[in-house]
């Protein structure tokens, strides 16, 4: 992955136990400015945080939740990772905020999740 992205991960699956403490690092996830290249975030997501070693468990499903403030900076690869994220979740939510809700649709297994 390119490392003059700026990505910002929450927290990994391991690193919280109980609800209460998800919340709290839920509520301290910052917006983080520039443009759109959710195609590396749905390539992180796949390879760094879907993983054994940080938290990921084989006998429970996999749900992404995907927020995005517009259109991907390159659609192709963005159609490319979800494809490819699709084969390590059961399920990925999409939420865009902005102008690039149309394009968005054909990422997502379930256009019903698209909000």
């Amino acid at each position: 992955m390119p490392g003059y992205f700026m990505l910002q991960v929450g927290w990994y699956l391991n690193s919280y136990t109980d609800k209460t403490s998800t919340l709290n690092a839920l509520d301290q996830v910052r917006y983080v400015g520039g443009t759109t290249h959710t195609d590396v975030a749905l390539e992180l997501v796949r390879t760094s945080i879907l993983t054994k070693n940080r938290g990921d468990r084989p006998t429970y499903e996999n749900v992404v939740i995907v927020v995005s403030d517009g259109r991907s900076s390159d659609k192709s690869d963005t159609v490319n990772q979800a494809s490819l994220l699709h084969t390590a979740s059961d399920d990925v939510i999409s939420i865009v905020i902005g102008s690039g809700k149309e394009s968005y649709f054909t990422y997502w297994s379930l256009p019903t999740h698209t909000m």
